[in-house]
């Protein structure tokens, strides 16, 4: 009797332990949260991410796009350069067609009758076809490229009131009756004083800076 009292008591007790282990073991299982693990990951990729893949890839860009920017700078040094020299070479062709405006040759005038004009300091008149000539008010000197250097006899113009020829450079008597016998030769006359000068002028010519 007391054995099979002795023996129950033994197998209450192990179901108890064996009951108290199950619980046990349930309970640190309902503790343990997986998901935990999941945070801690994610958290600990995002970290190494931001601190050491993320400089990584900059710096790998910024080597790449460096010798662009470099080849693009120089590009662009290259188009300044390229625009300052077009500005100047505009503002010289600006320059050289407004001095080529301004040593264009008036279109080429004949009169049959004499004509009365007025000529600044400089002018130049030159004939187009034979003419006649007579200095009014100012001072005029004769133009001429037959100046005999090249050995041939120097040609000048008629100054027909004192009956001779008046060479290159040679001062015009006013009142005097000057004759320029062909035209488009390069002979006339220029305009040297400081006031201009009016000329009475029959046949044909132009006039040039």
């Amino acid at each position: 009797m007391k054995n099979k009292i002795r023996i129950k008591s033994v197998l209450t007790l192990i179901a108890v332990v064996l009951t108290a282990a199950v619980l046990s073991a349930v309970a640190a299982t309902a503790a343990y949260d997986p998901s935990a693990d999941a945070v801690v990951m994610v958290s600990g990729l995002l970290k190494y991410t931001e601190e050491t893949i993320k400089p990584a890839i900059n710096t790998a860009i910024a080597e790449q796009i460096k010798p662009v920017q470099d080849s693009l700078s120089s590009v662009k040094d290259k188009l300044t350069a390229a625009e300052a020299k077009l500005a100047e070479n505009e503002a010289k062709l600006a320059e050289l067609e407004e001095k080529l405006a301004q040593s264009t040759p008036a279109a080429p005038a004949v009169t049959s009758s004499w004509e009365v004009i007025y000529l600044t300091t400089g002018q130049t008149l030159l004939a187009t076809a034979p003419c006649a000539i007579i200095l009014r008010a100012g001072a005029a000197a004769v133009v001429s490229p037959f100046n005999g250097q090249d050995g041939s006899s120097p040609q000048g113009l008629s100054d027909l009131t004192e009956g001779a020829d008046i060479l290159s450079g040679t001062p015009l008597s006013p009142n005097h009756h000057i004759l320029i016998p062909r035209g488009n030769d390069g002979r006339g006359i220029q305009i040297t004083s400081e006031g201009g000068a009016y000329i009475m002028v029959q046949g044909g010519y132009t006039v040039v800076e």
